[in-house]
């Protein structure tokens, strides 16, 4: 089944490894409020020797998040679909706002960065078709990045907003407004990773269809904290 005429019904969402509670019951809340996609949970993040993204994968596994990043390019390019990281939250059925989309790609506000774009482009919650123009440009990008860097020092190097500039994204993806999705406070967070209170995370806004936790931010965060 396809919806917004290209995209396929999958929901693709990772935790490497034994998943904890939270992602667990994450992913049960997106597939129960979204029974007509196809949702699927990966616990292995190994690229295919097939793949175009194989290359850059080997060598980096000290940096997970840049390997997740990878393998949610390399499914999204073999079956196209919606990729959602585990640390987000969902408020309504995500196909009510994706009728008429295509390829797109979450804005977030940045925090606690000195990035100093009015939003920056982040890919915990992105689709697009199968074998999409867009994932062929992210690979050709990655591909001159790491040419260029003759080293690959940080995942931050081909990070999303690193690889596309604000004003040239539309040439290939719909970046979504910022009213379609938010960003979690410490305090949800904890309630959160912790799965308590779980029904006293609301949106500030009425119009969000699902919030963002951002895993790695707040280990980061406690560990300031201790």
């Amino acid at each position: 089944m396809f919806f917004s005429n290209k995209i396929p019904k999958n929901i693709f969402m990772a935790w490497e490894g034994e998943a904890p509670k939270w992602v667990r019951n994450t992913f049960k809340l997106f597939s129960e409020m979204n029974k007509d996609f196809n949702c699927v949970l990966i616990d292995n993040l190994d690229i295919p020797k097939d793949s175009p993204f194989y290359d850059y994968s080997k060598g980096y596994d000290e940096y997970k998040f840049f390997k997740a990043d990878l393998y949610r390019y390399h499914t999204l390019n073999k079956y196209g679909g919606i990729w959602i990281d585990c640390d987000t939250f969902p408020f309504k059925p995500i196909d009510k706002f994706l009728l008429r989309k295509k390829n797109f790609i979450v804005k977030t506000r940045p925090r606690g960065t000195n990035i100093v774009e009015e939003y920056m482009l982040d890919n915990y919650f992105m689709g697009c078709e199968k074998d999409s123009t867009f994932i062929k440009e992210i690979l050709k990008r990655i591909e001159r990045k790491i040419y260029l860097l003759k080293k690959f020092e940080s995942p931050y190097d081909v990070s999303m907003f690193k690889l596309f500039k604000q004003e040239e994204i539309r040439k290939y993806v719909e970046p979504l407004d910022t009213s379609y999705t938010e960003e979690a406070s410490y305090d949800e967070c904890r309630n959160f990773f912790e799965w308590r209170n779980i029904d006293t995370i609301e949106p500030f806004n009425e119009e969000s269809y699902l919030k963002h936790f951002r895993n790695n931010q707040y280990k980061n965060y406690l560990k300031r904290r201790q």
